[in-house]
């Protein structure tokens, strides 16, 4: 559900740094409004839904998103962590392998 119209956001969570200059404002249909981490495969952002709960955003990085077979095993993944329904992990909210760069989504723990 929407946040009430005039209703102040909830408070992001206090390990979100804030986003580089070159960082996304959105990825698929979540804005971006922070940073959880980065490696050597891709930075996780922290991003709101429509309903500005914090959500936990995948990236892999541009030279990744090149290989075919990057993006095969990253394909894989989302569709494990869509299969995973138990109360201990969080909830799989999407995924787009095949965009640009592509991402997975999960709720925020």
């Amino acid at each position: 559900m929407p946040p009430e119209p005039g209703s102040a956001p909830p408070p992001l969570p206090p390990e979100l740094t804030p986003p580089l200059p070159a960082d996304p404002a959105e990825i698929g249909p979540f804005r971006v409004v922070g940073r959880l981490g980065a490696g050597g495969m891709g930075v996780v952002y922290g991003a709101l839904d429509d309903a500005d709960r914090c959500v936990a955003v995948k990236v892999i990085k541009p030279d990744h998103a090149g290989s075919a077979r990057y993006r095969a095993l990253f394909a894989r993944e989302a569709a494990l962590l869509a299969r995973i329904d138990a109360e201990c992990a969080p909830r799989f909210l999407g995924a787009d392998p095949d965009a640009p760069s592509p991402w997975l989504a999960t709720e925020f723990v």
